[in-house]
C-alpha cells in the first residue's frame, strides 16, 4: 500500500489540473489470450496475419490461436490453487502437475474511449504481473516490467521469480499511434513472460516451451487524463558533477522541449541562463553551468526556453567547492547504500523510514542541512534497475515534489546536493545475456575454474542477471540517468575528475572536493572482460589487461589530498544483511575476490586510504582501523590486524572516553589502516537467508556495538571430540539489523567525523579520525620576534574539542571551555606544558623557547627560564627583566643595543646558572 500511495501522490502533484477518466478497471472482462501448450510445442509468438503482427491494432485474430472475448482478469495459473497472493484468479489457465507450462502468455483487447484519443494528455497504467510483462497501445510499447529492453522473443525470460501483487505504475504521455480505423479506440496488447530457469527452450522455433514456473499472473488498470499536456517536470531537477567553477543540472519533462537553467548568487536575481547541452527538443535535459565563482552559493531556476516551464525557489541552490584547500570549510557528505526498497519474504522495506529519520537528524542538527555531496553505493533501483523502477523507487521518494513529508524541514536534498553515484549489481540486471563465447572468455580471465567448486554456479544462466551484456557495454538505465565523469563535458571537468578512457561510460572515476579525494569503483561490471579484482599482480607490478585496476593504481599514486575515501558496492568484509564474504555460492565470490586481491593490494601499496564505504549487505557494520586481513573470517586476529597502538587502531573510535578514543593518523608515512563501513540498509533490511551465524556479525567488523544482546552458544573449556558441553555467552551485537539507516560524514581540516543515522533520526554509531596529531608528542613553540614572552597564544590541531586542560611547572593547572585558541600568561621557558582533552585521548606536550632571531624593538621579560639549552634574547633597542628567575645550571644571554634593565629585587640567578648581559648591536 505504501508504494501505491507514493504513485498517487506523484500523479496528483504532476497533473492535478487535469481530469482523470477510468478506462479499464482491475478485473476487467473481454480479453482474448493465446499461448503455446508446453507439450511438443515450439516457442513462438502468435502467427502474423497478412504480415501484420499480433500486437498491432489491424491484426486479425485466428480462432486456432486465440480464445473468445469472454475472459476476465486476473488471468494465470497457480500450483494447486486458484488464488495468487490472496487474489482470486478469474481465468484459471490450470496448472500442469508436471511443471511444464507456457513461457509466455499473449493478451489482446480493444477498448472504446469516451473521448477522441487526441483529447487525452496522458494515461496512467497500473500493472500486476508474474514474472515480467510488456504492454503495447496500438502497437507502441508503453510499459516494460522485469524484461530486457529491445527485441524480445517468445522464450525471452523475465528477470526474477517472485510472487508479486504490487501495483507498478507507468505514466504514458499521449504520443501513441492512432488506432488504424477509429480515433476513439485503443488496442491494448500484452505479453507476460516467465523466468525460464531450467527451461530447455534455447531459441525460438527450435525447442519445446518447457517452463518449471509454478505460477503466472496478470491484471491491469488504465485511466486517462483529458486536456492539453502542459509541460511539467516529472523527474528532478537533480545535480551532478560539482566543480569549483561549474555544475550539471538534470531533469525530465512530460513533453519534449528545450530546457534552460537561469542562475545567480541571489534568489531574486537569476539573470544568467544556459540551455540544454544539445539544444534540441527532448524529455531529458542536461544543462552545464560554467564560469561560476568557487566556494559560492548559487540559486537556480529550471525553465523552458519559451518561458512556459519554471521551477525554482530559494531552496533550489547549490554551493561550489573551493578551488584550493580551505581548512576552515566543513565538507558534509550523505551516503545511502541500496537506497531503493525491494519487497520480498526475506527483505523488510525501510526506505521511507530511513529518509524520514535523516530529515529528523537534519532538523535536530542544523549544520547537516547544507550537504555538499550525496554518495550512492549501488543497487539504487530494485529489482532490475529499469527506468520505471528508478522513477518509482528512487526519484519519487527522494524528490521533494512528493508530499510524503509535508511537515519535515529541509525536504530539498535532491535539489541542493550533487549526486555522485556508484553502480551495483541490480543496476546491471536490465540487459540481455552474453554469448557462450564471451561467457567462456570471461570465466577464464577471472579464474572461474572447477577448483573453486560452487563458484561456477555464477555461470548458470540466472534469468539474464549475471550474464548481462550491459556489464560489458554499460548501456543500462544507470548510465543514462547519471552522468559519469568520463562521458560529460571535458572542459568543465578538467583538473577535477579522473576516469579512463575518456568519453565512454565507465562505472569508476575519482575527484577532489576540498581536501578529500574520492574514488568510486565498479565491483560488478566487466572492463576488457575483467572484474575489478581480476588480474591484480603482486604489487607494484602494473597490470596491463585490467583497465579499471590499472587506472586505480595510477590514480592512487597521483593522489595528494589529505583524506581519501573509496566507495563501491560489494563489501570485502561482511556477515550480515543476507550476504557473507566467507561464501562463494552465487556471486558471493566477488566479495572474496575483492578481499583477497584488491584489499591485499591496498594494504601493501602504502597509499593513504581512510575509509572504504560499501553496500550490498542490507544492514550496518564497520571495522576498526584494519590492515593486513585478506583471508577468511576465522583468520582475523584483533592483536594482529588492529595492532597500531599509535593510531588507536584497536579503539572503537567513538571519542567519548579514554577507552573510546579517536583514530589518530598521519598525512604521510606508512599505511596505518583503513576503516571499512558496510551501510546497505537505506532501502531495506535483510536477515539471514541460510546462515544462522549472520546475527553474530563479521569478526573483522568489530568497531560498533548494538543492542539487544544476543546469546551465542559456544563450546565450554572441557569441550571434547565426542560431543562436549555447550554454554551460552551473552554478547553485544556488532551489526545493526534491527533498524535501517544512512551514513553521514563531516570533514574539516584534519578531523573526520562519521555517523550512522538510523530510521529514528538517532546516531546509532559514530567514530572520529584526527590526522597529524600524536599522543604525547613534543611541540616546541618559539617566542617570535613579533610576540611578547609575557603572554603566549597558540592553537591546537584538535578541531571541535570541547574542553582543554593544561598542566605544567609550578603546579600550573588551567581548564579552557570550547577553546579556539589557548593563552598562557608568563609561560616558563623550557619546561613541558601538557595539554589534554576531556577524554584524555588527545595529549600534546609543549615547550616554549626564545627565537634566535633579533627583535627590532625592545622586549620585556617576566618569565622563569629553566631550559636545557642556552636561551639567547636579542634586541635592537632594550631588554627589561622583572620577576625573572634563571634556574640553576641554565644558560641565558641578553644582547641589546641601547640598554639592559634588571630589577635588583625580582631578577634572580640561581647558583650554578650562567648569565651574560652585553650592550652590543646584535641585529647587524
Amino acid at each position: 500500500m505504501k508504494k501505491v500511495l507514493k504513485v498517487c501522490l506523484l500523479v496528483f502533484t504532476f497533473f492535478r489540473l487535469n481530469a482523470q477518466t477510468d478506462l479499464v478497471p482491475f478485473g476487467s472482462t473481454g480479453w482474448d489470450y493465446s499461448y503455446r501448450l508446453p507439450v511438443n510445442e515450439v516457442c513462438s509468438t502468435p502467427t502474423p496475419s497478412s504480415g501484420v503482427e499480433w500486437k498491432m491494432s489491424n491484426y486479425v485474430k485466428t480462432s486456432n490461436q486465440w480464445t473468445n472475448v469472454s475472459n476476465q482478469l486476473p488471468i494465470g495459473y497457480v500450483n494447486g490453487s486458484t488464488s495468487y497472493g490472496g487474489i482470486e484468479l478469474k481465468k484459471d489457465l490450470l496448472f500442469n502437475p508436471s511443471g511444464n507450462n507456457p513461457t509466455t502468455l499473449y493478451l489482446r483487447q480493444t477498448i472504446t474511449l469516451p473521448n477522441i484519443l487526441s483529447s487525452y494528455s496522458y494515461f496512467t497504467l497500473k500493472l500486476k504481473a508474474d514474472d515480467g510483462v510488456r504492454v503495447y497501445f496500438n502497437g507502441d510499447i508503453v510499459a516494460n516490467h522485469k524484461l530486457q529492453a529491445g527485441t524480445i522473443e517468445a522464450n525471452t525470460s523475465a528477470f526474477t521469480v517472485t510472487t508479486d501483487v504490487n501495483n507498478y505504475t507507468f505514466n504514458v504521455p499521449n504520443t501513441i499511434t492512432n488506432h488504424h480505423s477509429d480515433p476513439y479506440k485503443i488496442t491494448i496488447t500484452a505479453e507476460v513472460h516467465q523466468s525460464t530457469s531450467g527451461s530447455t527452450a534455447t531459441s525460438p522455433g527450435t525447442a519445446a516451451c518447457l517452463v518449471t514456473s509454478s505460477d503466472l499472473f496478470f491484471d491491469m488498470e488504465l485511466t486517462g487524463t483529458l486536456g492539453t499536456l502542459t509541460p511539467i517536470i516529472t523527474r528532478g531537477p537533480y545535480l551532478q558533477l560539482p566543480h569549483p567553477t561549474g555544475i550539471q543540472v538534470r531533469w525530465r519533462t512530460s513533453t519534449t522541449l528545450v530546457g534552460r537553467v537561469c542562475y545567480g548568487t541571489s534568489s531574486g536575481s537569476l539573470i544568467t541562463c544556459s540551455t540544454d547541452l544539445n539544444a534540441v527538443l527532448a524529455n531529458d535535459h542536461i544543462v552545464i553551468l560554467s564560469g561560476l565563482i568557487p566556494n559560492s552559493t548559487y540559486f537556480y531556476s529550471v525553465q523552458h526556453t519559451s518561458g512556459a516551464l519554471t521551477e525554482g525557489t530559494v531552496n533550489h541552490k547549490f554551493t561550489t567547492p573551493p578551488t584550493n584547500i580551505d581548512t576552515s570549510k566543513t565538507t558534509r557528505i550523505w551516503v545511502t547504500g541500496d537506497p531503493s526498497e525491494e519487497v520480498s519474504s526475506s527483505k523488510i522495506p525501510r526506505q521511507d523510514e530511513v529518509l524520514k529519520g535523516f530529515k529528523t537528524f537534519q532538523t535536530n542538527t542544523p549544520s547537516a542541512q547544507n550537504l555538499d555531496l550525496w554518495l550512492l553505493l549501488g543497487d539504487n533501483a530494485y529489482s532490475l534497475g529499469t527506468e520505471a523502477e528508478y522513477t518509482t523507487g528512487f526519484f519519487t521518494p527522494y524528490d521533494d515534489m512528493n508530499a510524503a513529508y509535508p511537515a519535515t524541514n529541509n525536504n530539498q536534498i535532491m535539489k541542493q546536493t550533487p549526486i555522485m553515484p556508484c553502480v551495483g549489481n541490480h543496476d546491471y540486471y536490465n540487459g540481455p545475456n552474453i554469448s557462450n563465447t564471451d561467457q567462456t572468455t570471461i570465466r577464464e580471465i577471472n579464474d572461474f575454474t572447477s577448483a573453486v567448486g560452487s563458484m561456477n554456479t555464477f555461470w548458470v544462466p540466472d534469468a539474464g542477471k549475471a550474464l548481462s551484456n550491459f556489464r560489458q557495454n554499460k548501456q543500462s538505465a544507470f548510465y543514462s540517468i547519471f552522468s559519469m565523469p568520463s562521458n560529460t563535458n571535458t572542459n568543465l571537468l578538467s583538473n577535477k575528475y579522473s576516469s579512463s578512457p575518456p568519453l565512454v561510460n565507465n562505472g569508476y572515476y575519482s575527484y577532489n572536493h576540498n581536501n578529500i579525494h574520492f574514488i568510486c569503483l565498479d565491483s560488478y561490471g566487466f572492463y576488457n572482460n575483467h572484474l575489478l579484482y581480476a588480474g591484480i599482480p603482486s604489487w607494484p607490478t602494473l597490470p596491463t589487461n585490467n583497465p579499471q585496476m590499472a587506472w586505480l593504481m595510477n590514480d592512487l599514486a597521483s593522489n595528494t589530498q589529505n583524506w581519501t575515501i573509496m566507495y563501491w558496492h560489494h563489501a570485502p568484509y561482511s556477515k550480515s544483511g543476507g550476504h557473507s564474504s566467507n561464501k562463494v555460492s552465487a556471486d558471493e565470490f566477488i566479495l572474496t575476490g575483492l578481499r583477497e586481491k584488491l584489499i591485499k593490494y591496498l594494504d601493501s601499496s602504502g597509499h593513504k586510504i581512510d575509509l572504504v564505504l560499501n553496500g550490498h549487505s542490507h544492514s550496518y557494520e564497520r571495522s576498526r582501523l584494519l590492515k593486513g586481513h585478506d583471508g577468511l573470517e576465522d583468520t582475523f586476529r584483533s592483536s594482529l590486524h588492529n595492532n597500531n597502538n599509535a593510531a588507536n587502531a584497536n579503539h572503537n573510535g567513538m571519542f567519548k572516553s579514554s577507552t573510546e578514543c579517536p583514530y589518530l593518523k598521519s598525512s604521510t608515512g606508512v599505511n596505518e589502516g583503513i576503516i571499512y563501513v558496510v551501510t546497505g540498509s537505506s532501502g531495506q533490511l535483510q536477515k539471514s537467508v541460510d546462515d544462522v551465524d549472520f546475527t553474530v556479525g563479521h569478526k573483522a567488523l568489530n568497531g560498533a556495538y548494538f543492542r539487544p544482546d544476543f546469546i551465542e552458544r559456544v563450546p565450554s573449556e572441557n569441550f571434547s571430540t565426542n560431543g562436549g558441553l555447550l554454554v551460552n555467552r551473552t554478547t553485544l551485537s556488532t551489526i545493526e539489523d534491527q533498524k535501517g539507516g544512512s551514513f553521514y560524514i563531516e570533514v574539516k581540516d584534519n578531523r573526520l567525523d562519521a555517523k550512522f543515522i538510523n530510521e529514528d533520526g538517532e546516531v546509532g554509531d559514530k567514530f572520529t579520525i584526527i590526522k597529524d596529531v600524536k599522543k604525547v608528542e613534543n611541540k616546541v613553540d618559539l617566542i617570535l620576534t613579533t610576540e611578547s614572552p609575557l603572554s603566549q597564544t597558540f592553537s591546537l590541531p584538535w578541531p571541535k574539542t570541547q574542553i582543554i586542560k593544561i598542566t605544567g611547572p609550578s603546579n600550573f593547572n588551567q581548564t579552557y571551555s570550547l577553546p579556539s585558541n589557548i593563552t598562557i600568561s608568563y609561560p616558563q621557558i623550557g619546561p613541558i606544558y601538557t595539554v589534554t582533552d576531556s577524554t584524555t585521548c588527545l595529549t600534546q606536550n609543549i615547550r616554549f623557547h626564545f627565537s634566535p632571531n633579533c627583535r627590532s624593538g625592545g622586549v620585556t621579560i617576566n618569565n622563569v627560564i629553566d631550559s636545557t639549552e642556552p636561551e639567547i634574547i636579542k634586541s635592537s633597542s632594550f631588554i627589561n627583566a622583572d620577576n625573572t628567575t634563571i634556574k640553576a645550571n641554565k644558560s641565558v644571554i641578553f644582547q641589546a643595543e641601547n640598554a639592559i634593565n634588571l630589577n635588583p629585587n625580582t631578577f634572580k640567578v640561581e647558583n650554578g646558572a650562567v648569565f651574560t648581559a652585553r650592550i652590543t648591536n646584535p641585529c647587524n
